[in-house]
């Protein structure tokens, strides 16, 4: 059986579908990373590279709100990368249904034409 969708056409379909899975999920990463930057910074630990002296908790002092306020900023930035992809699922679905059915009514048209000679 051949295909109803022709090379060029599935490439170009596959190459805006990965230009939307980069975007969305570059969005999305970012939106998450400063949320996590946000809430590990809240958290008042030292500087990378930065020696902690034992027995001195007053170099610690997290901030409760920062540190919520970047964890719901990260959940925001994954539940945009999610709804992305579950978005582009959900379109590739009804892409195929679409194409389907049009090849479908295009048949039918054909067989009826062909039963009425």
């Amino acid at each position: 059986m051949a295909s109803i969708v022709g090379p060029l056409g599935g490439i170009t379909y596959g190459v805006k579908l990965y230009g939307y899975f980069l975007i969305i999920g570059l969005i999305g990463a970012a939106i998450t990373l400063v949320g996590v930057g946000m809430a590990v910074l809240g958290l008042g630990l030292p500087a990378m590279g930065t020696s902690v002296v034992a027995g001195s908790p007053e170099g610690l002092s997290p901030n409760l709100a920062q540190v919520l306020f970047g964890s719901v900023i990260a959940l925001v930035g994954f539940g945009i990368t999610q709804a992305g992809f579950l978005g582009a699922i959900y379109k590739i679905i009804t892409d195929a249904v679409y194409t389907a059915n049009r090849e479908s009514k295009k048949t039918a048209l054909s067989d009826e034409a062909l039963s009425n000679d």
